[in-house]
């Protein structure tokens, strides 16, 4: 079957740094494959830098409210091969040739989402589906992996079916996590897959390839390298989900040191990146260097000391009023 591989990714000033982080973890990783961004808000300073390493795609007035819901953009570009979605706050630890190997199988390669069960009647209504949606393990959209020769019709419908969320019926917009759209690109892409795929079709990756790095169960093992692990287990994936991006400034608060943070001065910064940001462009704690090490791990002890604090508060007010209502 065969055929190219390109990562697809989504991106606008505030991920720039996060997405210079992604293409420069590709690259290390020994890859060549195209990167594709989708410009959803990019300065025009920032597109040039990144013409000069990944392909940018104007999407123009497409832009919605939430850019989640641009993430299947490649449909727009008729792609041929594999097509890996990938979201821009990721650093890639590990080589993807064994699941390109699965697309080429006629698989399509995801995560499980931390909410797998996942699942609403509506959908069918809402998506205009060919029938109920079937109940199987709900997937995460951060990394998405198939061949447009097995499914040529998979990266429209997943399009159109995000078409059809409001942003402010997301998560982002506000909505409440129970609103069978609050998830939007994720939960316009799994409606498609429970409707329209055999269930044979998808493969669920293992989940230690791509842990929560603020677990701490993510260890770096060489970060020259990039060598990432779960115990014994190489890990493939590194992904700053959540609001609060340790990139930006305003999120002094929330930064911790994990394997993500750990890793990201070396991808962005590093003499052998491809794409190079000035230290200036990053907040003192993600720099290398002995200050940058000492200003995160200043930060990870106060925020995991406030952190922490916060919880028992709130878990005693919960208490509370548990009492209050007996």
């Amino acid at each position: 079957m065969g055929g190219p591989t390109t990562f697809f990714t989504v991106s606008d000033a505030a991920f720039f740094p996060a997405t210079v982080a992604l293409i420069n973890s590709v690259r290390l990783m020994g890859s060549t494959d195209e990167v594709c961004v989708a410009d959803a808000g990019l300065r025009s300073d920032q597109i040039e830098r990144l013409r000069t390493h990944a392909r940018v795609v104007q999407v123009g007035s497409a832009v919605p409210r939430n850019p989640q819901l641009l993430k299947p953009f490649a449909s727009r570009l008729q792609p041929a091969g594999t097509v890996i979605v990938i979201d821009s706050d990721m650093i890639l630890t590990g080589p993807v040739d064994d699941v390109v190997a699965m697309t080429e199988q006629g698989r399509i390669c995801a995560y499980a989402d931390p909410e797998r069960d996942r699942w609403f009647l509506e959908w069918e209504r809402l998506f205009d589906l060919p029938g109920p949606p079937r109940r199987q393990p709900y997937v995460s959209t951060n990394f998405v992996a198939f061949s447009t020769s097995s499914w040529p019709h998979l990266l429209e419908a997943w399009w159109e079916a995000c078409g059809r969320v409001p942003p402010e019926r997301t998560l982002l917009g506000g909505a409440a996590n129970e609103d069978p759209l609050a998830q939007s690109d994720q939960d316009a892409l799994n409606a498609v897959l429970m409707s329209r795929v055999p269930p044979e079709a998808l493969t669920i990756l293992p989940p230690d390839e791509r842990p929560v790095p603020l677990r701490g169960r993510a260890r770096v093992r060489d970060p020259r390298r990039l060598r990432v692990a779960v115990g014994d287990r190489p890990v493939r994936l590194l992904h700053r989900g959540g609001r609060w991006k340790p990139w930006e400034a305003r999120s002094w608060w929330h930064a911790r040191l994990d394997a993500y943070t750990r890793l990201f001065p070396r991808v962005t910064t590093g003499p052998d990146v491809a794409l190079r940001l000035s230290p200036r462009e990053l907040p003192m704690w993600m720099r290398s260097g002995s200050a940058g090490r000492m200003a995160m791990g200043g930060l990870d002890v106060l925020n995991t000391f406030t952190w922490t604090g916060v919880r028992a508060i709130r878990a005693a007010a919960s208490r509370v009023r548990a009492a209050r209502a007996r």
